[in-house]
């Protein structure tokens, strides 16, 4: 999970009239399931995307880059295309090896909320 705090002053009054003065923290999620392995070409497990439980999504992009830092897919409308192992979409596939995803989500409760890590791409 990942997400954002944020703090909200309380002045409630007890039954005698006198204010109460606190502050309480309150974190917000965006729950994220993200493999950390796929097959392209497999029958399962052959397209790699993130799936995410938050709802109301107002911004998102997806980029995955390999291990020179060249782009091979991005995606920034639709949360559930995800990448099926090709070269920037292209009729190419990439090789086996491990490739560095970043995710950028904004809801509608979340300001921006940034997502690193890595994938392995086996190839069969």
């Amino acid at each position: 999970m990942v997400g954002k705090y944020f703090e909200l002053d309380l002045h409630p009054f007890e039954m005698h009239g006198c204010e109460i003065l606190d502050t309480v923290k309150v974190q917000f999620n965006i729950k994220a399931y993200i493999p950390n392995a796929f097959i392209p070409n497999s029958n399962d497990n052959n397209i790699f995307r993130p799936y995410l439980s938050e709802i109301g999504l107002s911004s998102y992009d997806f980029r995955i880059f390999d291990r020179w830092g060249d782009l091979v897919f991005h995606e920034d409308k639709d949360p559930e295309k995800g990448w099926n192992g090709q070269y920037k979409g292209k009729n190419s596939p990439c090789p086996s090896g491990v490739y560095v995803y970043i995710i950028q989500v904004t809801t509608l409760i979340c300001p921006k909320t940034l997502i690193k890590g890595d994938v392995t791409l086996i190839s069969k």
